[in-house]
């Protein structure tokens, strides 16, 4: 089977992070496969797996929902954050060094999981956006 770490090393990362530093964010085409995608979107409707909804019309922040998951992740959420994070903290602890701030993010995923729970962040962050026909985000309210 072909993971998600398998597919990260496939990527062109000089590329993408040039694309993150310059853009401040980057796309990553063809990472999750169609049976990736049909799992979460079944668990989409799943109410339980989700510990907020915000309905982004209440907000001024488009047409919407966004979806705040629950503990344990579906897995492919948790493979995707392991995975990114190996590429992704050296360039947060890069910014920091350029912005003269301290802190610096650990090597390691699960080492950064575990400083947010010493912090007291115990809930989830990941979150899912659903839009139906029509549906769009705002950058801001308004």
């Amino acid at each position: 089977m072909n993971t998600i770490e398998q597919r990260l090393k496939t990527k062109k990362w000089d590329v993408i992070l040039d694309e993150l530093s310059r853009k401040g964010f980057a796309i990553v085409p063809d990472l999750i496969n169609d049976k990736e995608c049909a799992e979460l979107l079944h668990e989409f409707k799943e109410e339980y797996r989700y510990r907020k909804t915000v309905v982004m019309e209440r907000y001024r922040f488009g047409k919407g929902v966004y979806k705040y998951f629950n503990y344990p992740l579906p897995n492919i959420l948790t493979e995707l954050r392991e995975n990114f994070y190996t590429y992704l903290a050296p360039v947060a602890n890069k910014w920091f060094e350029v912005l003269k701030i301290k802190t610096r993010y650990p090597e390691i995923h699960k080492e950064f999981i575990n400083q947010c729970k010493q912090n007291g962040q115990e809930k989830a962050t990941a979150l899912i956006l659903g839009y139906g026909a029509g549906g769009f985000p705002l950058l801001s309210p308004g």
